[in-house]
């Protein structure tokens, strides 16, 4: 008997594949359960529907991002830049180790609500991360530092991660310096 993991596991791997072939809104559950070998009754013992799946992908996704955002507390005194370049670029590494789902959740065939929630949480994260540094940001700053921030992840998903997360890293964080008089 397959544990409970097994089975979320191969259901995943095989919703992955499926998603890929066909794009998320034209997967049924029959042909995940056809494909991954599986009883119908065994996928919704696990699962109500494959929306659900496919929230519980897009929430450990983000869960993983938060979990590093939450152990990446800002040190008094510390470098400003050196600190958030480490904290995007381990997010960036981290995001590295799913990229196929990320590819497929924001891709052109993909999920428009995971766009949403990504930037959601670029933004509640750099909004905490602003304030930790005591760096006054008003929402437009922040609204085009996470806009430019989003469009910057999007592209290097669609290149396949092809710059290193720590050159992205790098590219993602603004100049620290006083704007309030210009």
């Amino acid at each position: 008997m397959k544990s409970m993991s097994t089975i979320k596991a191969s259901a995943k791997a095989t919703y992955l594949v499926l998603c890929r072939e066909k794009g998320i809104s034209r997967v049924t559950v029959s042909d995940l359960t056809e494909r991954a070998n599986m009883a119908r009754s065994t996928f919704y013992l696990h699962y109500d529907n494959l929306n659900s799946l496919l929230y519980e992908i897009e929430n450990e996704l983000l869960n993983d991002l938060k979990m590093l955002s939450i152990s990446h507390i800002y040190p008094d005194g510390a470098d400003k830049y050196l600190w958030l370049h480490s904290s995007i670029s381990s997010q960036l590494c981290k995001t590295k180790e799913n990229l196929e789902w990320y590819s497929l959740l924001l891709g052109s065939r993909g999920n428009p609500s995971f766009s949403r929630k990504v930037y959601h949480h670029i933004r509640t994260e750099a909004s905490k991360k602003y304030k930790s540094m005591n760096v006054e940001i008003n929402d437009i700053e922040l609204d085009h530092i996470c806009s430019g921030g989003l469009g910057m992840f999007l592209h290097w998903i669609r290149t396949n991660a092809a710059l290193k997360p720590d050159r992205l890293a790098h590219l993602m964080i603004p100049p620290f310096h006083d704007t309030s008089n210009l």
